[in-house]
């Protein structure tokens, strides 16, 4: 397909953090019936080759615009021990069947280069804060001076021409002053080191966390499903390697369980409700627990069903399970009825 065939408008492009965001807009799904947003991501993900120099490429869809999607949650009080286990664990989970792009949020990286004092900078009465001070003058601008004009506080800073400061190898010409004013070859008195920093931290209940957010295809599998293998076959090796380590659930994922937690409290109150209404009438303690006693019957066979139909039990099966309920109590309650009749 070609990109003019399905997008509506131009491409975004933008540079956020050392990442390079491209967003398209689709041509509505009536004017491309034969073409799925999953097809184009496939397509997207297959065209695009690896670059020196990007650590990771993504190519995500949604329908709404914005989606937390299904995020699951590494910790570990140890930084370096945390990278670790949040790349073993996207490399497993993009081996995972129906996920189709794992992303971690956590990965902001940015290049810096790192400047040591060498031993014999000291005999020049150089210290580290004179070497910071200058550079950060040289590269970021030195205020020399600040005044009102019309109502507004004007700054004058002084900085190297931009010639001067944009390349490497632009550092072979610097100069770093000591106290007596004498100038000395930055090289000759510091050593520069180019090192990657992860510039994003970020704490859950008080621990380090990385966050990886799962892209899957709901026709093959579920978020369920692939964090319910994450935490029984890749999780229990990880903890015995590195005890402290733990998993949450975030996202689509933890909204989830948080609905299911609701349904538990709604089940078990309808059941109380169910009770009452029914002791009220019938004027007799046992003769409810005797309807309600089909209930469990209920369940098993929407259990069975799920297997039978190869289904995962998900949000709406637990509300199925609540309505269900409800039909075979009533059910249950006229065969009492004429019993008593």
């Amino acid at each position: 397909l070609a990109e003019s065939d399905v997008i509506a408008k131009n491409l975004s492009i933008m540079y956020e953090e050392g990442a390079v965001l491209v967003f398209a807009e689709l041509l509505a799904k009536a004017l491309r019936p034969d073409v799925s947003l999953k097809t184009i991501a496939e397509q997207w993900r297959q065209a695009i080759t690896p670059l020196n120099g990007v650590t990771s490429v993504e190519a995500t869809i949604t329908e709404s615009g914005t989606s937390q999607g299904a995020q699951i949650v590494l910790q570990h009080p140890d930084l370096s021990t945390l990278d670790h286990i949040v790349k073993g664990a996207k490399n497993w989970l993009g081996l995972q069947q129906g996920v189709r792009n794992v992303k971690d949020t956590g990965n902001k990286t940015t290049p810096q280069l790192m400047f040591t004092l060498k031993p014999e900078a000291k005999r020049y009465g150089i210290t580290q804060q004179m070497l910071s001070s200058q550079i950060a003058a040289a590269y970021g601008g030195l205020e020399v001076d600040r005044f009102y004009r019309n109502e507004q506080n004007v700054k004058v800073y002084v900085t190297l021409p931009r010639a001067k400061r944009d390349a490497r190898a632009d550092f072979q010409e610097m100069w770093i002053f000591n106290s007596q004013g004498e100038a000395f070859p930055l090289l000759s008195v510091a050593s520069i080191k180019p090192i990657i920093v992860n510039n994003h931290v970020s704490r859950l209940d008080g621990l380090l966390s990385r966050t990886l957010v799962v892209d899957i295809d709901k026709n093959v599998s579920s978020p369920e499903a692939i964090y319910r293998q994450l935490t029984t076959q890749y999780y229990p090796a990880m903890h015995a390697k590195f005890p402290k380590f733990s998993v949450k659930k975030g996202g689509e994922l933890e909204e989830t369980q948080s609905s299911k937690d609701g349904l538990r409290t709604a089940f078990i109150v309808s059941i109380m409700a169910i009770y009452i209404l029914l002791a009220l009438p019938l004027k007799r303690y046992g003769q409810p627990l005797i309807i309600m006693s089909v209930i469990p019957f209920g369940m098993v066979g929407a259990i069975l069903g799920h297997i039978w139909l190869d289904l995962t039990v998900s949000l709406y099966s637990f509300l199925a399970v609540l309505a269900l309920s409800g039909v075979v109590v009533n059910d249950s309650l006229l065969i009492v009825n004429a019993f008593n009749n």
